[in-house]
């Protein structure tokens, strides 16, 4: 018997022709690939800048809690009495607050992007250096005003505003010092007003409630001006 006419043949499965689908991308093909990837960076980019501005301003609000504490702590202990007042809605014919009159500033703290930090009296600098807040010498400015330069950790980090300033208040109506923020971005449009002494300031509502609501606190639109 012949073992080949016993063998059992497979069917031959013809095999795909892999040249046939190795083929590379079309134009169009690659530029929609490009287009997607360019998307996808597109939004990855304003993720991490809006992350970056908000660690920034993190920095910012952690430093005005800081100056708050430091403040607060100061005229918990030390009380108002004999504390330089720098301004009030109702004054006298002295220039003092008139009684009755509610809440009127007792000191600020302006702090801008170059590191320059404003304190409203010596007393609030000395608070601030006890606290490690600023350091180095200072110039006067106006009667009391005190002024510290490049200061490196006590600046505006954020984009968002150019200063800011924390503002201190006293309540003859409860006895009580409390505190409100105000932030400006010097291109911005900003309202202007006159304050008590007929001196020009600049208000920025938006940003001066987005800050006081960051610090739980009220918002003040006053800014001290060049």
């Amino acid at each position: 018997m012949n073992t080949e006419d016993n063998e059992v043949r497979c069917p031959e499965i013809p095999q795909p022709d892999i040249r046939k689908d190795q083929r590379g991308f079309t134009l169009v093909e690659l530029i929609i690939v490009i287009a997607i990837m360019a998307v996808l960076v597109g939004f990855s980019v304003a993720n991490l800048t809006r992350f970056i501005e908000k660690a920034r301003q993190a920095k910012d609000f952690q430093n005005a809690d800081t100056i708050t504490h430091a403040l607060a702590t100061y005229y918990t202990m030390q009380g108002v009495n004999g504390t330089t007042v720098k301004g009030s809605g109702e004054i006298d014919e002295n220039g003092k607050p008139k009684a009755g009159t509610g809440v009127y500033y007792m000191a600020y703290v302006w702090i801008n992007k170059d590191g320059q930090v404003r304190c409203s009296s010596p007393e609030v600098a000395q608070v601030l250096e006890d606290a490690g807040i600023i350091s180095g010498s200072s110039t006067g400015r106006w009667s009391t005003e005190r002024v510290y330069y490049n200061q490196k950790n006590c600046r505006v980090f954020a984009n968002a505003w150019d200063t800011y300033q924390i503002n201190v208040h006293f309540s003859q109506d409860t006895a009580k010092v409390t505190f409100s923020y105000g932030a400006v971005k010097k291109d911005s449009s900003v309202l202007r007003n006159k304050n008590m002494k007929g001196k020009e300031i600049r208000l920025d509502k938006e940003l001066s409630e987005y800050f006081a609501k960051a610090m739980g606190a009220e918002p003040d639109y006053q800014e001290i001006s060049d």
